[in-house]
């Protein structure tokens, strides 16, 4: 009986001492994100799409993101298009769905986003700042995203065994004018017009398998966003835009099974616009850097935390600071 107690003392103390080093563990890898964040957090505005926003999936995943993003700054999310006098804070819930498909053997997603919010700020306008705001849908959002080369079509069995290395892809994403707009409000959520992105995915996985826990992301998205007129601007008349084309950047590293880190980086560039044939002389030019984290709660849920900043822009680039909040599941 004796015996007994000791083995069942013993025991127990094992496990306290197992689930003490877990416990000091998990502390440290967490301190060391706040501390990663906060290092970035002086340096860090990515308005991008984030780090691992199209990591692969098996084929047949629907995935269901929700997401909050608030946004201070001269720009509206989504609009393409920069205020220099303008102070604006734009608050979106945005709900994403997603579902993994096979397109000639290759891993590939078509996606659908519909977002609802608010934008409150000042603009500047033909005799000093003007007051304005909006609430309600912004506009839907259709897109895909189609490998070239990397990564096959893959089932549950085979996805968690396969070396994926270098992927390429082409990613499309098209803006339908289906938000709020008025002609008479200085800020709109809607922004009137369509809008097509057309990008080139390249991704290199270091790592044995998307499962991997020690597995490094090196991604990189540039691309093109064209843009319609939209005939009832703000003002009255018609307001063009040139192309604007952006470099999205991410690399990030699984610290574990469950947590992973990024650094991120967004560069924008081009997009002057013309008022009625009349250049605005706005062409934009900047670049955000920012910090992102991810946390798996489980093997189907995850939530993502980004922030970012502009740390260099021109006198028609975009400015301000962003926080973005995300949970996904997959089923």
């Amino acid at each position: 009986m004796a015996l007994g107690l000791i083995l069942k003392l013993r025991s127990w103390s094992e496990l306290m001492k197992y689930t003490f080093n877990t416990l000091s563990q998990s502390l440290r890898t967490l301190s060391y994100i706040f501390l990663l964040l906060l290092a970035c957090s002086e340096i860090a505005h990515a308005q991008g799409d984030g780090p691992r926003a199209y990591f692969p999936t098996p084929n047949g995943t629907n995935t269901f993101a929700a997401y909050g993003l608030s946004i201070s700054g001269n720009t509206v999310l989504g609009s393409g298009l920069v205020d220099r006098g303008a102070s604006v804070d734009t608050n979106v819930l945005a709900l994403q769905y997603t579902r993994t498909i096979d397109v000639a053997g290759r891993s590939s997603g078509v996606f659908v986003i519909a977002p609802l919010g608010s934008v409150s700020g000042t603009v500047a306008g033909q005799f000093g700042q003007l007051n304005g705001e909006s609430e309600g849908p912004g506009d839907l959002v259709l897109g895909g995203v189609f490998t070239l080369t990397g990564v096959p079509s893959l089932s549950k069995r085979s996805y968690a065994s396969f070396d994926p290395g270098l992927a390429v892809g082409v990613l499309t994403k098209l803006t339908i004018p289906s938000g709020d707009y008025s002609q008479t409000r200085a800020l709109n959520l809607g922004a009137n017009r369509w809008s097509l992105q057309l990008g080139a995915p390249v991704n290199y996985y270091f790592g044995s398998s998307f499962l991997d826990p020690s597995l490094t992301v090196v991604e990189v998205l540039p691309s093109i966003t064209v843009f319609s007129d939209n005939s009832s601007a703000f003002g009255g008349g018609s307001l063009s835009q040139d192309p604007l084309y952006k470099v999205e950047a991410h690399v990030s590293r699984n610290l574990n099974q469950a947590i992973f880190v990024s650094l991120d980086g967004l560069w924008t560039y081009g997009g002057n616009t013309k008022t009625n044939g009349a250049s605005n002389n706005n062409k934009q030019n900047s670049l955000s850097m920012g910090a992102s984290l991810g946390l798996n709660l489980s093997k189907t849920t995850s939530i993502k935390f980004s922030y970012g900043k502009v740390v260099s822009r021109n006198d028609s680039g975009a400015d301000g600071d962003m926080f973005r909040l995300s949970l996904s599941k997959l089923f």
